[in-house]
């Protein structure tokens, strides 16, 4: 997969093609939850262009009228891809191909996302994603005291560990 880095001012047309659930049921434009905007490919796609995708902040309500993210999410189509949707469900694979404004694009396509079972995450971006999920929280585990408990879960007591950190008795 390629890392590009472009300046969403210079962005004209988002095409991204993925199996046919992807344009039935992702194409929401003006998500109104955090759970609908997790699911908005337009909203998604826009807010990792604007922020880091990992800033889960983008996905609160502070975000749905920002028009810098509203006006990527009109130009971003979806289009069915029939080597994808004979992958699907096993594999949720899509392209992205984002043209600019001098009239060049970039594609990239990938079969299976990071975090799945066939691309698992490294250890430093686990523990990165969990440092961005706890930013927030005052009172929170150190990322070292979650991942040895994840790392230990399987023997006696792991699970009530592991839960401990994230209660009022556990975290003080």
């Amino acid at each position: 997969m390629g890392h590009y880095s472009i300046d969403p001012s210079d962005v004209s047309k988002i095409i991204i093609g993925g199996p046919r659930i992807m344009v039935t049921q992702h194409m929401m434009r003006r998500p109104e939850s955090t759970m609908a905007a997790q699911y908005s490919l337009p909203f998604t796609v826009a807010t990792s262009l604007i922020n880091n995708p990992g800033e889960y902040e983008s996905y609160t309500d502070k975000h749905f009228n920002d028009q810098s993210i509203l006006s990527l999410c009109d130009i971003v189509e979806a289009q069915e891809d029939a080597e994808l949707e004979g992958l699907f469900p096993e594999h949720f694979g899509s392209w992205v191909e984002i043209s600019t404004q001098d009239g060049k694009s970039k594609r990239s396509k990938v079969i299976d996302s990071i975090g799945t079972p066939e691309n698992p995450m490294n250890l430093e971006d686990i523990e990165t994603k969990i440092s961005n999920l706890l930013s927030k929280v005052q009172i929170a585990p150190s990322v070292r005291d979650i991942g040895e408990a994840i790392e230990n879960v399987n023997q006696d007591g792991g699970i009530r560990r592991l839960a401990s950190l994230f209660s009022s008795r556990g975290s003080n």
